[in-house]
């Protein structure tokens, strides 16, 4: 037993000389895993049918630090969703599924005011949705962009930031969507601006080039453009945030438009979402709308790491207009923080 407390004691001895020599060098790393359980029924009125599943759970890391005073990292992983075999079903490829087991890994060079990231990362779409990490997001009451747009893919972006990091622009070269390997049918091109407007009103906007080889190979479908824009307004406790993409695919003028008002109290948040999309193929087009909630709760005073949510969205069934969902979900989520170096 003397000898095991002994090991541990000139471990732990280690690890604190090395954490000592990294700050000194200028090196840090912190590592956030992210459990979330939720439940979510669904009952669709009209028909009277009803399904469930866990919405939204899962298991995620998010590993960030510094290499030096010019270099930084940032690998962010879901190792467990309520559809586990999808996510390493092929790794790599642009689009699998909508998301794989490594959502983006890349690294941030800077100089200055310049700076370039190389690696897996999230296509610059700019709205404020956009910036939403997956383990905050609700995809009841997401746009349809954010859930069928498979946005993470390879590539590397150059760009300008402030001194006061507020205000950025870059260019951006990714994968396109097509293809078993990155970049082998297809690319995605981003221009992007984010800025604040005076204290307390952010805007950003982007232009984005879509190439692709099209699952119907329909040539007119596999090039297109989307415009996507956001502000957002601070009012004391109060947070009102518009998100819009405008796009044309499959010959139809497709746009989501997304506001939300956002109010904070001392242990907990409520946010009411609404959001329009229209969107087709060919000829067809739907329009649907969806509206509803998020209650987000607090237990622990001061602290955010325990969270237990309530959330509800109701919406029209574009396929079928007699058809209405309502989509219920409750679930608990915990942010463990440690800090490795």
């Amino acid at each position: 037993m003397k000898k095991t407390v002994v090991s541990i004691a000139a471990l732990l001895s280690c690890c604190l000389a090395f954490s000592q020599e990294a700050n000194d060098a200028g090196l840090s790393g912190d590592l956030l895993i992210v459990p979330r359980l939720e439940y979510s029924p669904c009952v669709y009125t009209g028909d009277g049918y009803f399904e469930s599943d866990f919405g939204d759970s899962g298991l995620s890391t998010l590993f960030e630090g510094d290499l030096g005073d010019h270099v930084s990292f940032s690998v962010a992983n879901l190792w467990l969703n309520k559809e586990p075999g999808l996510l390493y079903k092929e790794s790599f490829s642009p689009i699998p599924t909508l998301y794989t087991w490594v959502n983006w890994a890349y690294v941030d060079i800077h100089y200055n005011n310049f700076f370039t990231v190389l690696g897996k990362q999230a296509i610059k779409i700019a709205t404020f949705e956009e910036d939403e990490y997956d383990f905050n997001s609700y995809s009841a009451l997401s746009s349809f962009v954010w859930n069928y747009f498979p946005l993470y893919q390879w590539g590397g972006c150059i760009g300008w930031r402030s001194d006061d990091q507020e205000s950025e622009a870059g260019l951006q070269i990714n994968s396109g969507f097509s293809g078993r390997w990155p970049f082998q049918k297809g690319i995605t091109a981003s221009a992007y601006y984010l800025t604040p407007i005076g204290e307390k009103t952010n805007a950003r906007v982007s232009l984005t080039y879509f190439h692709n080889e099209d699952i119907l190979d329909i040539a007119e479908n596999n090039k297109y453009f989307m415009l996507a824009g956001g502000l957002q307004r601070e009012f004391g406790d109060a947070t009102v945030t518009v998100d819009a993409y405008f796009y044309n695919k499959y010959s139809t003028f497709n746009t989501s438009i997304i506001g939300s008002l956002k109010y904070d109290f001392e242990q907990f948040d409520v946010t009411a979402r609404a959001c329009f999309n229209n969107y087709g193929m060919a000829e067809i087009t739907n329009t649907s709308f969806k509206v509803g909630g998020v209650l987000q709760y607090y237990p622990i005073r001061n602290c955010e790491d325990l969270r237990l949510h309530l959330a509800a969205s109701y919406y029209p069934v574009p396929t079928m207009p007699e058809v209405s969902a309502v989509n219920f979900s409750a679930g608990v989520t915990y942010f463990l923080n440690l800090k490795l170096f």
